[in-house]
C-alpha cells in the first residue's frame, strides 16, 4: 500500500477552500465589481489576478465567529429558560460523607483537574522557581475549580433549565441578539474586504488593489498602487514558513528598476509562483515587442519620412461641473485644452463649500448679534447700518479670498510635465514641477466619504530622491491616474525616439550618399 502523503492532504484542503470561496465570490459577482473599478487605458487588458489566501480570512474570522457563537448559544440557552449556578430547593444541603453518590463523573473530573493543577504548581516551584505569574494563574484556576466542586457537592447545578423561566426577548437577550447580529455583520464585512484585496496583472502594468468595503459601490475606501511593466527589474515570490509552503501562498515582491522607487508587495498571495512566472513572461515578451515596433517606426519616420498616425489625446470622460449655485464661480473640473493637450484639475467643489463655511458663519452670527443689540437699544439705527455694512464688507472680502484661493490651487498635466501650483490670492506662489520621465509610480487613495462623493488623493512618486507630488482631493482620482499613465507612456516613446535621433541621422546621410554614388542596387521583382 502506498504511504499516505500528508502534503497531499494539505493540497486537497487548499483546493477545496479555494474552490469554495471562488464559488461564493463568483455567485455574488464580487470579483467583477472590484475589477470594474480599475481604469484601463486604451489597448490594456487584464491577464491574471491573484487574491489573498483563504487562511488570511480564517485568521480574521476566528474572533468574531467565537463571539457570535458564544453569545448566540447564550441567548438561545436563556431563551429556553436556562440559568446558571442554581441551588436545588433554594438552600444548601449538608454533605456528611465526602465521597458519596454525589461524586458523579463531572465532580470526579473536577477533582482530577484540581490534582493536575497542584502537580503543575509543585513542578513549577521545583524546576522553575522564577515563573511567579504562571503559578498565580494555576492557583486562580485551581481555586475556581475548588469553589465549583464545593458548589456542586452542596446540590448546586451549574446549568439548569426551567421552561417556566424562559425569557427569549427580555432586555438582556435583546442585547445578546444584537451582539450576534453585529458579529455576523463583522464576518460579512471581513469577507468582502478580503475578497477585494487583489494583485492584477495587465499587459501594461501590475496593480495592487486594496479596498475597505462596508457597502460595495456605496461606502468603501480605495487604495491603488501600480508599477509599469517596462519599469520592473525583478519579481520575487517567497513562502517563508512551513504553513505557507504547505498551502501554497506567500509574498509577491516586485522591484522597480528605478533608483529610489518603492517596491510593490502583496502579502499572503495565493499561488505566488504563478504570478511571478506570468509577470516575468510578460516582461520578456513586451521588451522584445516594444523594441522591434519602436525601432521600425523610428526608422520609417527618420529615414523614409513615413510618420505613423499620431494618437490624439482625448478629453476626460468625467467632467465635474459642481452644483448649479456654484457653476458661475467654478470652471469645469478638469479643464482640457485640446490645442496644447493639457489638463488642469482643481480640488473637488466640496472643499470650496468647506472654505466658505467660515464667512457664512460670521455673517449669520454677526447678523444675529447686530439684531439683538439693536433690540436692546445697545445700537442706534445709524450705528446698526454701519455695523451691517462693515459685516457685509468683511463677508464679501473673506468669501472672495476663499474662492480665489480655491481657484489658485491647480494640478496641471502637460505632454512633458506635471505641475502642482499652490498660490494665495495676493501672496506668494509655490510651484512644483517634474518631468514625466521622472515619474515612477502613480497611485490614488480615497476615504469612505471621498469614494461616495467622488474625490481622492493622487500620489505621484518621482525618481532620484526628488519631491513627490500629491494631487489632493481631486475629482475622479482613478481617471486622473489613467490620464497621467497615458501621457507618461507617450512621453517615454518620444524619449526613446529622441535618444536614437543622432544614430538615425547618420544612417540617413549615409543612405543619401549611397544614392549619390550609385552604390544602391535596386532589384526588379
Amino acid at each position: 500500500m502506498k504511504e499516505f502523503d500528508i502534503l497531499f492532504l494539505f493540497k486537497w484542503i487548499d483546493r477545496f477552500f479555494n474552490g469554495l470561496f471562488d464559488a461564493i465570490i463568483k455567485f455574488f459577482g464580487l470579483r467583477d465589481i472590484f475589477l470594474a473599478d480599475i481604469e484601463l487605458t486604451e489597448g490594456e487588458e487584464i491577464l491574471h489576478v491573484t487574491a489573498r489566501h483563504w487562511l488570511v480570512l480564517f485568521g480574521k474570522l476566528v474572533l468574531p465567529f467565537i463571539v457570535m457563537v458564544f453569545f448566540g448559544v447564550l441567548a438561545f440557552y436563556r431563551g429556553i429558560g436556562g440559568s446558571f449556578l442554581v441551588i436545588d430547593g433554594g438552600s444548601f444541603q449538608e454533605v456528611e460523607v465526602f465521597f458519596t453518590q454525589e461524586m458523579d463523573i463531572i465532580n470526579r473530573f473536577i477533582v482530577g483537574t484540581i490534582g493536575l493543577m497542584f502537580l503543575l504548581f509543585a513542578y513549577s516551584q521545583w524546576r522553575a522557581p522564577g515563573q511567579q505569574r504562571y503559578r498565580q494563574i494555576l492557583l486562580i484556576i485551581g481555586s475556581i475549580l475548588a469553589l465549583l466542586l464545593y458548589f456542586r457537592l452542596q446540590g448546586g447545578q451549574v446549568f439548569y433549565i426551567d421552561p417556566l423561566e424562559a425569557r427569549p426577548f427580555d432586555l438582556i437577550n435583546l442585547v445578546l441578539i444584537a451582539i450576534v447580529i453585529g458579529g455576523l455583520l463583522r464576518i460579512i464585512y471581513l469577507f468582502v474586504d478580503w475578497a477585494n484585496d487583489q494583485l492584477v496583472l495587465t499587459n501594461k502594468r501590475v496593480i495592487r488593489e486594496d479596498e475597505v468595503v462596508i457597502i460595495p459601490k456605496l461606502i468603501e475606501r480605495k487604495s491603488q498602487d501600480q508599477i509599469e511593466i517596462d519599469n520592473i527589474q525583478s519579481v520575487k515570490a517567497s513562502s517563508n514558513t512551513y504553513v505557507q509552503n504547505w498551502f501554497n501562498y506567500g509574498t509577491v515582491t516586485i522591484q522597480s528598476a528605478s533608483v529610489g522607487s518603492d517596491n510593490l508587495e502583496f502579502e499572503a498571495a495565493r499561488n505566488p509562483g504563478k504570478m511571478q512566472s506570468e509577470i516575468n513572461a510578460l516582461v520578456k515578451a513586451l521588451q522584445g515587442q516594444e523594441s522591434t515596433s519602436d525601432y521600425t517606426q523610428m526608422i520609417d519616420k527618420k529615414v523614409y519620412n513615413i510618420s505613423p498616425p499620431k494618437a490624439e489625446s482625448k478629453p476626460p470622460e468625467k467632467i465635474l461641473k459642481g452644483p448649479p449655485v456654484l457653476r458661475r464661480l467654478l470652471e469645469e473640473n478638469p479643464v482640457y485644452d485640446a490645442g496644447k493637450g493639457t489638463y488642469t484639475w482643481h480640488p473637488h467643489w466640496l472643499f470650496l463649500l468647506q472654505a466658505l463655511i467660515g464667512p457664512f458663519l460670521l455673517l449669520s452670527f454677526g447678523l444675529i448679534a447686530i439684531f439683538v443689540a439693536f433690540q436692546i437699544n445697545a445700537l442706534t439705527f445709524g450705528w446698526m447700518l454701519v455695523a451691517l455694512v462693515a459685516l457685509l464688507l468683511i463677508f464679501v472680502v473673506w468669501s472672495i479670498w476663499q474662492i480665489e484661493d480655491y481657484r489658485n490651487d491647480k494640478y496641471i498635466l502637460t505632454p512633458t510635465n506635471v505641475v502642482d501650483i499652490e498660490k494665495t490670492p495676493i501672496g506668494p506662489e509655490n510651484r512644483l514641477t517634474a518631468s514625466l520621465e521622472a515619474l515612477q509610480n502613480v497611485s490614488f487613495q480615497t476615504t469612505f466619504l471621498g469614494n461616495w462623493v467622488g474625490y481622492g488623493d493622487v500620489v505621484l512618486t518621482t525618481a532620484g530622491g526628488g519631491a513627490d507630488f500629491t494631487f489632493t482631493r481631486v475629482p475622479n482620482p482613478s481617471e486622473v491616474v489613467d490620464i497621467i499613465n497615458t501621457y507618461r507612456d507617450e512621453f517615454k516613446k518620444g524619449e526613446k525616439e529622441r535618444s536614437l535621433n543622432e544614430m538615425l541621422t547618420v544612417l540617413h546621410h549615409y543612405h543619401e550618399a549611397q544614392k549619390r554614388h550609385n552604390e544602391l542596387r535596386i532589384q526588379n521583382p
